[in-house]
């Protein structure tokens, strides 16, 4: 039931554009599975990447181990995902039962924000939404829908992020 209310005022937000290219990205704070707060505005000077994303999106169950292996090959240590309909323990046991190990799930809580209002602050619909952010703390990409490899390696480059040399 919770998921349904969520998800009809997520649907019922005005039809403006999403956080646009260009505009300073909305701070936010949520927690991870270990209870550390992650606060955007803390990650200043630093590219961030956000996923939001659904435990019951096919699309998204595709694309995050695509992109969680992917970032293990290059080293981004800032990509978190942010669920918008599911509970805190959900979003986190997907991610611990899957093995993702480069992607952190954010989500409610004790004195954070919760995900849902994080969506709505980005003004997302639909999952999943790719947000880039650079060091300055801009949208400098955004991505709805699946995406591949590629373009998320150019999306990031976007941000400002230079992979490590490989030896």
């Amino acid at each position: 039931m919770k998921k349904l209310l969520v998800a009809a005022a997520l649907l019922s937000l005005p039809f403006a554009a999403a956080t646009k290219v260009g505009d300073l990205a909305p701070n936010f704070k949520l927690s991870d599975s270990s209870g550390s707060v992650i606060e955007l505005a803390k990650l200043k000077g630093q590219p961030v990447v956000l996923t939001f994303w659904a435990t019951w999106c096919p699309t998204c169950k595709q694309e995050l181990p695509e992109l969680n292996g992917a970032l293990g090959k290059i080293g981004f240590k800032n990509h978190f995902a942010i669920s918008a309909t599911d509970t805190s323990s959900d979003a986190w046991k997907f991610f611990v039962d899957k093995g993702f190990k480069n992607i952190r799930s954010l989500a409610e809580g004790k004195g954070t924000d919760n995900g849902a209002d994080v969506a709505k602050t980005y003004r997302i619909i639909g999952q999943p939404v790719t947000v880039f952010i650079d060091g300055t703390g801009k949208v400098v990409a955004q991505q709805s829908g699946l995406m591949s490899t590629d373009q998320y390696r150019a999306n990031l480059i976007k941000t400002g992020f230079k992979a490590a040399k490989a030896n």
